[in-house]
Parts: C-alpha cells; sequence; structure tokens
C-alpha cells in the first residue's frame, strides 16, 4: 500500500504523484533540477514539439482550466498529423 507520505505536489499543476516517478521540467538547468509530475512533463514535450513557448515557473502552478484547454488544443493539433510549428491561435480559430 502507498501511504499520502509517498506523494508530492508538482509545482506546475499542483496534482499529487508518486515521490519516486519524476521528470525534470525543460525549465530547469542542469545546476538547479525542477521536478513536475510526468503528466506535465508530457504537456512540455508536446509544447516543444508544437513550438509552443514553454510556461515559466513564475507562472506556476498553471490555473486546472488552462491545463484542460492546453490539453485540448494540444491534442488537436495532434490529431491534426502536421509536423510543424502551429500557433495556437490557429488552432483555437478553428
Amino acid at each position: 500500500m502507498v501511504e499520502f507520505a509517498d506523494y508530492m505536489a508538482c509545482p506546475r499543476c499542483g496534482r499529487p504523484y508518486p515521490e519516486r516517478i519524476v521528470t525534470n521540467s525543460r525549465m530547469a538547468s542542469f545546476m538547479q533540477p525542477l521536478s513536475i509530475c510526468p503528466a506535465c512533463g508530457d504537456l512540455e514535450a508536446w509544447r516543444d514539439f508544437a513550438g509552443w513557448p514553454p510556461i515559466p515557473p513564475g507562472e506556476w502552478p498553471v490555473d486546472p482550466d488552462e491545463l484542460g484547454r492546453e490539453y485540448a488544443l494540444l491534442i488537436r493539433y495532434a490529431r491534426k498529423g502536421e509536423m510543424q510549428e502551429m500557433r495556437v491561435e490557429e488552432l483555437e480559430d478553428e
């Protein structure tokens, strides 16, 4: 059984995740690692792939509604199957 003490809050989204399963934010430096949950690590990778700027740590934790919007836009981007940069505004207008 996993106890609550085995969990920590993700600084990017605020959700709890297992302490032993971490990923480093691309906003981290070699000298200053910044651990985030795997879901946020995936979102950061998708943002990078789409050519979108990262959300800086000073704007964390990201509002849950904004995270949902980000997921929805990135899913639409992925479904388009286009391997090129796309502006967020292009997806929102569809």
